[in-house]
C-alpha cells in the first residue's frame, strides 16, 4: 500500500512539474505535422536551412530548421492547409504550397533547393501525399468534404467510422447499436477511445439512455476532419484496447465563412405499414447554421492572423405516428368470463374434484384445490352448465375487487386477434434536440497559441407506451418522460520554447446528466388505487408492474424512475523533442471520473400471474390463465427493492513516451512505451461491497459500518476488510510499441507494427447489478409460489398455493419487505481480477497509383487477454444422480437433508471476473482515390474472422455476451465473437457535376447565379 502511495505522489509531482512547463493551441493528438528532407541538387543533404511553415487560412507560422542530416520536422500543426518556405545561402528560396495536414498525419514533404540568390524564388503547388511512409499505424481519415456531403441518417458523425477496413458494426443487442458503436480489429466496442480536440469524449455509462459511446456528438458541419485509428497506434494514445475516434471542431480563420442549412423528412413518400389503416405521420427537421472567421472590433481590435472564432448550432425535432401492439383482456374476461378459452370437443382425460371430465383450456380455483386418498391434488372449477360441462365463468364474489379497479386500466380490443395481438395504438413519438459548439483561436505571439472550445447539448423526448390510461403504461423501460444534457470543455495551450522543443497542456472536461422517469412519476397512483405497501416519493410515484403470462403487462416500467450522470476531468501535458533524426514526445495524464447511477430494479414492486393458479392440478400445462388469477387476486411471485443510488468514481493516471526515429531515407521506426494505471472504481461513502465466495462473507471498504437486515445478518456476515476499490489495484500495465515504415520506392512503402493495449473501461460492472447494489446498501424482497411451477402441491397438508407474506394482491407489499428480505442480490468481484489487455499487430504495403489513387493491402490481426466477463458463480454443477435437489448441487449452499435450501444462497450469484479472450485474423484492402476531377472515393474489403469467449461483458449484449452457460467449463463457450463479420465491402464516393462557374456546364455564371446553382 505505501508503494502505491509513493508511486501516485511520484505521478503527480511529474504532471504538476510538466503543468509549470507548459504555456500552450492546438492539442497535438488531433494535430499532424510536416516532416522531409532537405536536399541540393546533387543529393546532399542541406544542414541548418531554415523551414517556415505558414497555415495558410489563419496567417501563423512556425520556424524550424534542418539538423545535420538535412531532416526537418514541424509539429505539432492544426489540422489545415499550410505553405512551406526553405531558406539558405546560396540557395534559391523555395516555396511549396498547398499542403494539406491531417488528424495524426506526418505529412512527408522532401525539398530539392536550386543553386542561386535567397532573394530568387521558386514556388510549386503540392500534391497532398498519399502514402504513410513514416509511422506504422492503421487508420483512415474522413476529411471535411466527405463529412459533409456523404448521405448520413440523423447526421451523425460517428457512422462514417464504419467506412473503414476493419471496421465491424457492434454486436447485436449493444447498448450503442443505435448510434453507430462499432467494433475494430477484434476489439471490443465499449473499449473504444472517442476523442473531440484532443480531449476526451468518452461516456463512462455503458446504461446510457440514449445509447451512445461518446458525450457531444457534433454537426457535421461543425467537424473539420477525424481519423479512426485502428491499430498499432501512438503511445500517446490510451485507455482502451480498441479502436481512436479522433475528431477535430473547425476553428475560425481570416476569412468569415459560414452556412445555413435545413434537411426535411416526411411521411409523404412512405409506405404503409402493414398493420396501419393509414399512413403513420411522420416529420423531421434537422437545420442549424455555422460562423467562422476573425474576431473583429472596428476601431478596437483586429484579431487577423491573432485571434478566431468559430460557432454553429443545430437543432433537431423529430414528431413520429408510433404503431404499437398488445395482447388485453376482451370485456367478458375483465369481468370473469373466460369460456373463449375453453375446447370442450377433446377431454383431457382426467377429472375434477367432483369427477367431471376436464376440458383444455379450463380454469380452477386453487383456493378450493383438494387432496385425493392417492395423494393426487385434483381441481374444482368456477361451476358448470345444465349439462354438467364447466362453463369457465368466475363468479364476481371470487374476483379480487382490487383486480377488479386494476383491470379496467386495460382498453378494450380493437384488433381482431388474428395476427396475434388484438390492440393497436398510435400514439406519436415526440424527440428534441439542441446543441451549440463555440470556439476561440488566439495566437499570442510566435511562441504561444491557445484554443478554447465549449459545447452543448440538449435531448429532451416524450417515447409513448402502447397503454396511455392512468397507471397503465406497460412495462417497455425504453418508454417515458426523458431529459438528457451534455456540456464539454476543452483548453489547450502550445508553447514553443524552441522550433525544436514544443510543450502543449490542455485540460477537458464534460458532463452528462440523463434522466427518465415513468409517466405518473409525481403521482401516488398506488395509493389512490388502494395498492398498500407501495413506497411513495416525488420521483417514484405510478404503481407496481403488473405481469401476465398470456396478456400484457400494465403498471409503471421497473427500472424507472432512472438517473444518471458523469462528471470527466481530465488533465495532460505533451512535450515535443526534435534532435536530428529524433521525434520525441512524452507526456502524462491524469483523469478523474465521477458517475452516478439512480436505477432501482423495482422500486414500486413487480408482481407475477403466469397461469399455474388456475391451471388443472391434475393435467398440468392444459389449461389455467394468467390474466385469471389475476382476477383471482394470487400472485405467483414478486419482488420489491429499495430506492439507492451509487456514486462512484476513480482517478485514472498514464504516462507514455514516443520516439519516432527517422534511421535511414528510406526507414522510420516507431518506438514507444505507454504506462496507465487504473485505480479500481471506489464509492464515494464507501457504500459497496463483494461477496466472498470461499468464506461466504460480504466485504466491504474499511471502516464500512452499515449492517444486515436480521434474515441476511443470520446467514451472511461482513467484514470491513476490503480496499476502498474492493479488489487489488492491478500495476502491471506496461504497454511496448514498435513499428516500422521502409519506402521500397517511391510510390511503395512496407509498414508493420505492434503494441500491447490496456482497457480499464468496459464499465458493465459498475451499471446494475454492481457492487453498490450488493447488500446491506441496496436491499430486494422476492416472493415465490411455494407450491413449485404448477398448482399440483407436493405438500398434501398445503392446498393454498399463495406466497407466504404476499397471499393475496389487496394485502399489498408486506412492511417486512424492505426491512427484513431473506432473498439478497449478490455480486462478486472476482479478487484476480486485473485490466483485460489486446496484442496487435499488422503488416502493409501501400502502392500509389495514378490518377491521385493509392491501394493498401493488409494483414492485421489481435489477440484479446484477461477480457472482461460475467458468469453465475453458484450455478448448479451437473450431477449424475437426477434426484439431487438442484440447490445442493451449488458451489454456495446451505441445505438440510430433505434438500430445503437457504433462499440466500438457493439463488445466482453474479461474478465478474477477467477471465475472457479472443483471437483476430484479417486480411485488408484499402482503394482511395483522393479529391481530383471532381471525384474521390473510398473503398474497403475486409475478409476476417474473429473468436472468443465473451464478446461483451455489459448489459443489452445478446448470444454469448451474456453470463457463461456452464461456469465449470469455459472452453465451451469459445466461438465466433457476436460482432464477427466474415466479409464486410463498404464503397463511398463524391462526385461533383461538372455545372457551374469554371466547369463544363455553366461555366461562365458568375455571382449569386452560381451561388444558387
Amino acid at each position: 500500500m505505501e508503494e502505491s502511495k509513493s508511486m501516485l505522489r511520484r505521478i503527480v509531482s511529474i504532471c504538476l512539474f510538466s503543468l509549470l512547463l507548459s504555456h500552450s493551441a492546438w492539442s497535438q493528438k488531433d494535430a499532424g505535422s510536416i516532416a522531409g528532407t532537405i536536399r541540393d541538387a546533387s543529393g546532399a543533404t542541406v544542414p541548418q536551412a531554415k523551414i517556415t511553415v505558414t497555415e495558410v487560412d489563419k496567417g501563423t507560422s512556425l520556424i524550424t530548421s534542418t539538423g545535420s542530416s538535412g531532416d526537418y520536422v514541424a509539429s505539432p500543426l492544426i489540422i489545415g492547409r499550410y505553405s512551406v518556405k526553405v531558406e539558405k545561402n546560396g540557395f534559391k528560396t523555395a516555396v511549396t504550397e498547398a499542403i494539406e495536414v491531417q488528424v495524426q498525419q506526418r505529412a512527408v514533404l522532401d525539398i530539392t533547393l536550386q543553386v542561386g540568390a535567397v532573394a530568387e524564388q521558386v514556388t510549386v503547388t503540392n500534391v497532398a501525399p498519399l502514402l504513410e511512409a513514416e509511422t506504422s499505424e492503421l487508420g483512415q481519415v474522413v476529411d471535411n468534404r466527405s463529412v459533409v456531403n456523404l448521405p448520413l441518417n440523423g447526421r451523425n458523425f460517428a457512422q462514417l467510422a464504419q467506412l473503414s477496413a476493419g471496421v465491424a458494426p457492434s454486436e447485436p443487442g449493444a447498448r450503442n447499436a443505435g448510434s453507430y458503436g462499432f467494433s475494430s480489429n477484434g476489439g471490443r466496442s465499449y473499449q473504444n477511445n472517442i476523442l473531440l480536440d484532443g480531449i476526451d469524449n468518452n461516456s463512462n455509462l455503458t446504461d446510457l439512455l440514449n445509447n451512445t459511446s461518446y458525450v457531444i456528438q457534433p454537426s457535421v458541419d461543425a467537424l473539420q476532419e477525424f481519423k479512426v485509428q485502428t491499430n498499432a497506434y501512438s503511445a500517446e494514445f490510451g485507455r482502451g484496447n480498441g479502436a481512436i475516434l479522433n475528431a477535430s471542431i473547425k476553428s475560425g480563420t481570416n476569412q468569415f465563412h459560414g452556412d445555413v442549412y435545413e434537411f426535411l423528412r416526411n411521411d409523404k413518400l412512405d409506405g404503409r405499414n402493414f398493420f396501419d389503416s393509414v399512413r403513420p405521420a411522420y416529420q423531421q427537421n434537422q437545420f442549424g447554421a455555422t460562423l467562422g472567421g476573425p474576431v473583429v472590433i472596428p476601431h478596437l481590435y483586429d484579431g487577423r492572423n491573432r485571434t478566431f472564432f468559430f460557432v454553429d448550432y443545430e437543432g433537431l425535432r423529430v414528431r413520429q405516428g408510433e404503431t404499437l401492439t398488445a395482447t388485453v383482456p376482451s370485456v367478458a374476461e375483465r369481468a370473469g368470463d373466460f369460456s373463449e378459452l375453453l375446447d370442450l370437443s377433446q377431454p383431457t382425460g382426467v377429472l375434477d374434484c367432483n369427477g367431471v371430465a376436464t376440458y383444455p383450456g379450463e380454469i380452477f380455483n386453487s383456493r378450493l384445490a383438494q387432496t385425493q386418498g392417492s395423494g393426487a391434488i385434483c381441481g374444482v372449477p368456477f361451476g358448470y352448465d345444465g349439462s354438467g360441462n364447466p362453463v369457465n365463468v368466475m363468479p364476481s364474489l371470487a374476483i379480487d375487487p382490487l383486480a377488479a379497479r386494476l383491470a379496467q386500466l386495460f382498453p378494450p380490443p380493437n384488433a381482431d386477434g388474428s395476427q396475434g395481438f388484438n390492440f393497436v395504438a398510435n400514439p406519436k413519438l415526440r424527440q428534441n434536440r439542441n446543441n451549440f459548439d463555440v470556439r476561440v483561436d488566439q495566437n499570442f505571439s510566435g511562441k504561444d497559441t491557445a484554443f478554447f472550445r465549449f459545447s452543448y447539448e440538449h435531448q429532451p423526448s416524450i417515447i409513448p407506451a402502447v397503454f396511455q390510461a392512468t397507471g397503465g403504461n406497460g412495462s417497455d423501460f425504453a418508454t417515458g418522460d426523458e431529459d438528457q444534457s451534455y456540456r464539454s470543455v476543452a483548453l489547450s495551450e502550445t508553447h514553443l520554447f524552441s522550433p525544436k522543443l514544443v510543450n502543449e497542456f490542455r485540460f477537458g472536461y464534460n458532463r452528462i446528466h440523463s434522466r427518465r422517469f415513468q409517466f405518473n412519476f409525481d403521482k401516488d397512483i398506488s395509493g389512490q388505487l388502494g395498492i398498500p405497501g407501495v413506497p411513495f416519493t416525488p420521483i417514484n410515484g405510478g404503481m407496481p408492474e403488473f405481469d401476465f403470462g398470456d396478456v400484457d403487462s400494465i403498471g409503471d416500467p421497473t427500472y424507472l424512475p432512472s438517473l444518471e450522470i458523469q462528471n470527466t476531468y481530465s488533465y495532460s501535458d505533451n512535450l515535443t523533442w526534435i534532435r536530428d533524426k529524433h521525434t520525441i514526445k512524452f507526456g502524462g495524464e491524469i483523469r478523474s471520473e465521477e458517475f452516478t447511477i439512480f436505477q432501482p430494479a423495482s422500486p414500486r414492486g413487480n408482481l407475477f400471474f403466469d397461469g399455474p393458479l388456475t391451471d388443472n392440478p391434475a393435467a398440468t400445462g392444459t389449461g389455467g390463465s394468467g390474466f385469471a388469477q389475476f382476477l383471482l387476486g394470487l400472485p405467483s411471485g414478486g419482488n420489491i427493492t429499495n430506492l439507492h443510488n451509487v456514486d462512484y468514481g476513480r482517478p485514472v493516471y498514464a504516462f507514455y513516451f514516443q520516439d519516432d526515429y527517422k534511421a535511414t531515407p528510406k526507414l522510420t521506426l516507431n518506438l514507444g512505451f505507454r504506462y496507465e494505471l487504473f485505480i479500481p472504481v471506489r464509492e464515494r461513502f464507501d457504500e459497496q461491497g463483494t461477496f466472498d465466495l470461499a468464506t461466504k462473507t460480504m466485504l466491504v471498504p474499511k471502516g464500512q459500518t452499515a449492517e444486515f437486515t436480521p434474515l441476511i445478518a443470520a446467514s451472511i456476515p461482513i467484514s470491513d476488510t476490503a480496499p476502498r476499490g474492493l479488489v487489488p489495484t492491478d500495476k502491471n500495465n506496461f504497454a511496448p510499441r514498435i513499428g516500422l515504415a521502409y519506402k521500397l520506392s517511391n510510390r511503395v512503402v512496407l509498414r508493420g507494427g505492434y503494441g500491447i493495449f490496456y482497457g480499464g473501461y468496459e464499465t458493465g460492472p459498475w451499471s446494475n447489478p454492481s457492487p453498490g447494489f450488493n447488500p446491506p446498501f441496496f436491499v430486494t424482497e422476492s416472493y415465490n409460489q411455494p407450491c413449485g411451477a404448477s398448482s399440483a402441491n407436493p405438500d398434501p397438508g398445503q392446498t393454498d398455493c399463495s406466497i407466504p407474506g404476499l397471499a393475496h394482491l389487496a394485502d399489498g407489499f408486506p412492511a417486512s419487505s424492505l426491512t427484513d428480505p431473506n432473498t439478497p442480490q449478490l455480486l462478486q468481484l472476482d479478487p484476480k481480477i486485473a485490466n483485460p489487455y489486446m496484442q496487435q499487430w499488422n503488416v502493409s504495403t501501400e502502392y500509389e497509383l495514378p490518377g491521385q489513387s493509392v491501394l493498401q493491402v493488409t494483414y492485421a490481426g489481435s489477440k484479446g487477454t484477461r477480457l472482461y466477463t460475467f458468469y453465475d458463480a453458484n450455478q448448479a454443477d451437473p450431477s449424475s444422480d437426477a434426484s439431487a435437489p438442484f440447490g445442493t448441487r451449488r458451489p454456495v449452499q446451505e441445505c438440510d437433508s430433505a434438500g430445503n435450501c437457504n433462499p440466500v444462497f438457493d439463488t445466482s450469484i453474479s461474478n465478474f471476473a477477467s477471465s475472457g479472450s479472443s483471437i483476430y485474423h484479417s486480411l485488408q484492402t484499402r482503394f482511395e482515390k483522393r479529391f481530383s476531377g471532381g471525384l474521390s472515393f473510398l473503398a474497403s474489403y475486409t475478409w476476417s474472422h474473429s473468436i472468443d469467449n465473451a464478446s461483451s461483458a455489459n448489459l443489452g449484449s445478446s448470444n454469448n455476451s451474456g453470463p457463461r452457460f456452464f461456469r465449470a467449463f469455459p472452453q465451451w463457450e469459445r466461438g465466433n465473437s457476436d460482432f464477427d463479420v466474415r466479409h464486410r465491402f463498404v464503397f463511398s464516393y463524391i462526385y461533383d457535376l461538372p455545372i457551374g462557374h469554371g466547369k463544363h456546364f455553366g461555366g461562365g455564371l458568375n455571382g449569386a447565379a452560381d451561388k444558387i446553382l
